[in-house]
């Protein structure tokens, strides 16, 4: 039986007839068998397609898993060589700036230093230029009455 066997003329005889379903003698299930039975292969390729797509995708998650968790070991180890880096940079500049200071410390102690020799230098001159005056000067003799 064919698919429009189904859809005979049923009704009042004449010219208008309306197509109906005839009453089926094996039903859709016989006619549809051998349909069904030429779309297993494609079925069954489809599922084959989908569980290949799936394990492709759980390998490439896995992968991807793998790969964030070497990028992020990575990030790691480039943030502690960073501030590692950065310490060193710290660091460094502490002590050119600790250099500076000793130096203009040091700059400065000269010259206290020399400013204290020379104002002892001066202190000095004067006390002996006292000492010379007060020297050469005559005692001064007191008479006594004898």
């Amino acid at each position: 039986m064919s698919f429009l066997d189904r859809f005979r003329p049923v009704g009042a005889p004449g010219a208008a007839a309306t197509a109906v379903p005839a009453a089926d003698r094996h039903g859709p299930e016989d006619e549809l068998a051998p349909v069904f039975a030429a779309l297993a292969p494609a079925v069954r390729a489809a599922e084959d397609a989908v569980a290949a797509a799936e394990k492709s995708a759980a390998d490439a998650r896995d992968q991807a898993r793998v790969s964030a968790a070497a990028i992020v070991e990575r990030a790691h180890a480039d943030a502690a060589e960073a501030r590692a880096r950065a310490a060193l940079e710290v660091e460094s500049a502490a002590a050119e700036t600790d250099r500076r200071v000793v130096d203009e410390a040091q700059v400065e102690a000269d010259r206290i230093d020399a400013a204290a020799a020379q104002a002892r230098s001066e202190a000095v001159d004067r006390v002996m230029r006292r000492l010379r005056d007060g020297l050469l000067e005559e005692p001064e003799t007191t008479e006594t009455a004898s």
